[in-house]
């Protein structure tokens, strides 16, 4: 009997084995029928990525974010298993009961589905249900008593056989696992979903993703260290360093401060840093000058909670801000069931999908992680050479530039990186070469850069903080007045955060004390004490 029943399932994995169809054709994507902004956005997404009109699939879902278990099990965990079985998606046998949730489960399967994709409508996560804990759970320990997870995380056990519990979590077997087995990719799902806070951040997601994945994805990488656990702030340093290696342009804030408005954040084609628990500063500014394709991680327990607000937590405000790939937490997770950083750019920096990092980067799933983001994305699939020829890209110009000096010929990257600026001006190229000859001495060199400053007299909001390191170059080579000058328009700018004004102000004033403009020293002294005075309590 155990001989007959091999070998039918081995002829039913055959047309799997054969039919040899590409990650677009075998992607479900997952939408709410009774939404029809999630139905619109699921096709458009399968148009763009010529995924089948058929790998569609419509459940009448609840119409919020957070649903409770039952709720789970009746309107997504079967009907779904249903159609995957109904589509020969799943080949497989269900047992004859349900679990103690009122889940169907597989005896035995296998499946032939890329990506699981749920689309803006589908339901973000699962309350917990302290009467659903089980008397023998009553072993795990106190801080994983729980069935609340994300949806996400649940869907990914969908399809493998076997009864499991929904209390704490069940192990990952992509997680580190650079080449998953047939067996796994066959039984569990990696899961990524298409959402945000509004439809028109959704729709842009999916457009800009596509020309991140045309161009190359181009920019600086930012990391922002010095959290509250050692062990993170490894996995932060060890993708900051992965960053660096991949020629990236990087800015490190290792110091307990959160990066803020002081810092540079030109074109954050990376960004990962923590612990905050809501989007601050630059974070809450929609449409800033983000690049295509450009992903984020803010690692916090709870930056997940909520996909639809732009004020509190973390993704909806990272969308809005231009972000098309970033990861977080629906309910406190503890640092190590969350996705790992390094391990996440490892699997992207080796040319996987955002799909593929993903899984490769989180060690459970029936927990709280979530991932927002086209899993076919992949952003590092065109090559540095091939950006070089594009008109204008500077970012692509300076990784180019890192990797002839960190190959060991600093004479070689100078001549490159001024001949690209001779041909193309741009602020961070006149930042990184006059730096360059500054430091090597050629004062006269660095000048003769920075005449570009007296052209440029309109900053854009994200070059702000690269304009007034320009200016800080100019007054250390005894340019101080143009330097001057600069500070005075920076200083006339609508929305100038108050940490970047203060910062203005206080280095400003010494500029203006040096040029002997003693007035506009003491004024800007004063106005810097009045920002950094503690609030006045009209209450008392």
């Amino acid at each position: 009997m155990g001989i007959v029943k091999k070998t039918r399932w081995l002829f039913l994995l055959v047309p799997f084995l054969a039919s040899g169809a590409g990650e677009a054709e075998r992607l479900i994507i997952l939408a709410n029928s009774l939404s029809k902004d999630s139905m619109a956005l699921a096709h458009y997404y399968a148009e763009v990525r010529s995924v089948p009109e058929g790998n569609i699939i419509a459940l009448p879902l609840p119409e919020k974010e957070t649903i409770s278990l039952r709720e789970y099990v009746d309107t997504l965990h079967n009907p779904l298993l249903e159609e995957l079985l109904d589509r020969r998606l799943i080949i497989g046998a269900k047992s004859g009961d349900a679990d103690a949730h009122g889940r169907k489960w597989l005896v035995a399967g296998l499946h032939d589905v890329s990506y699981l994709v749920p689309v803006y409508g589908v339901p973000l996560r699962i309350s917990n249900d302290a009467k659903a804990i089980l008397p023998n759970n009553g072993q795990i320990s106190e801080n994983f008593r729980y069935n609340r997870a994300s949806v996400d995380s649940e869907l990914a056990l969908l399809a493998m056989p076997g009864r499991r519990s929904m209390t704490a979590f069940n192990t990952n077997p992509f997680f580190g696992n650079k080449e998953p087995s047939l067996h796994i990719l066959q039984t569990a799902l990696r899961v990524s979903r298409i959402d945000g806070p509004d439809v028109r951040t959704v729709r842009s997601l999916i457009e800009r993703t596509l020309e991140g994945e045309r161009m190359g994805l181009q920019g600086r990488a930012y990391f922002d260290l010095k959290g509250p656990h050692a062990s993170g702030d490894k996995w932060f340093r060890e993708a900051s360093e992965m960053a660096i290696a991949a020629y990236f342009d990087t800015t490190i804030e290792s110091t307990k401060r959160l990066l803020d408005e002081r810092d540079r954040f030109d074109a954050p084609a990376i960004y990962m840093g923590w612990y905050r628990q809501d989007a601050y500063g630059n974070f809450k500014i929609a449409n800033w000058n983000v690049p295509p394709g450009a992903l984020a991680l803010h690692l916090h327990s709870f930056s997940a909670t909520s996909l639809r607000t732009t004020n509190r937590y973390w993704l909806g405000a990272l969308l809005q801000m231009g972000f098309c790939a970033t990861l977080g937490n629906v309910y406190e997770p503890y640092l190590q069931m969350t996705h790992h950083p390094q391990r996440l750019l490892e699997s992207l920096l080796d040319g996987g999908t955002w799909g593929e990092a993903v899984a490769y980067s989180i060690p459970v799933f029936s927990w709280m992680g979530v991932a927002i983001g086209d899993p076919l994305y992949r952003p590092f699939q065109k090559k540095l050479g091939a950006q070089l020829g594009a008109a204008d890209v500077p970012y692509a110009v300076l990784r180019e530039f890192n990797r002839i000096d960190l190959n060991g010929s600093a004479s070689t990257a100078t001549t490159y990186l001024r001949g690209e600026f001779q041909r193309a001006p741009s602020l961070p190229l006149a930042f990184a070469l006059a730096s360059r000859y500054a430091d090597s001495g050629e004062v006269d060199k660095a000048k003769e850069v920075l005449r570009v400053m007296q052209y440029i007299t309109v900053y854009a909001k994200e070059d702000r903080v690269l304009v007034q390191k320009l200016a800080d170059l100019m007054a250390r080579l005894d340019q101080v007045e143009p330097a001057l000058v600069i500070y005075e328009r920076l200083l006339s700018e609508e929305g100038i955060a108050k940490p970047f004004r203060i910062n203005l102000l206080t280095k400003g004033s010494e500029l203006a004390a040096r040029m002997g403009r003693t007035r506009l020293a003491d004024d800007w002294s004063n106005k810097c004490l009045i920002l950094k005075a503690p609030p006045v309590d009209r209450s008392k």
